[in-house]
């Protein structure tokens, strides 16, 4: 019996998992807004997020205005600076990790627990998806699918 690790993973690596039928689940790429001077704005796992009302490929955390375009769910905890640059976490370190530019991954398509949504309201749900069982609160929701009509 081996007590001794071999190789450990830094929650930096943590990713927002589908609940169910994992082979189902799609993923896109896009920019994430960038932060204000100085700032930066940490985007944790299962943050859902909107694109930007002209069409770019810029995303934004739902209820930001002028971002009210289609709803997606941000994969891995990125964390961006005002340049855009990014970093897997929820902080950023300037000269230290790798730093990304351009874009990074987030889900449209696949089975969720709605606990493990950030920002998932009543309101926002059916822009979101469709709510298979349970609530907004403890339930599960298939992403980008549209609500079931009453």
């Amino acid at each position: 019996m081996q007590n001794t690790a071999i190789r450990t993973t830094g929650r930096t690596w943590d990713f927002l998992e589908p609940a169910q039928v994992p082979e189902h689940a799609r993923t896109d790429h896009g920019v994430f807004l960038a932060a204000g001077a100085g700032l930066t704005i940490t985007y944790p796992k299962g943050q859902i997020v909107a694109q930007k009302d002209d069409g770019t490929n810029v995303w934004a955390k739902v209820g930001t205005a002028g971002y009210d375009g289609p709803r997606r769910v941000v994969k891995y905890p990125i964390t961006v600076n005002e340049f855009g640059q990014s970093q897997l976490g929820s902080i950023f370190i300037a000269g230290s990790g790798e730093v990304f530019e351009g874009s990074d991954c987030f889900y449209y398509q696949g089975f969720f627990k709605t606990q493990d949504l950030v920002g998932l309201t009543v309101g926002n749900a059916p822009t979101v998806g469709r709510i298979l069982r349970g609530t907004v609160t403890a339930g599960i929701i298939e992403l980008g699918a549209a609500p079931v009509a009453a």
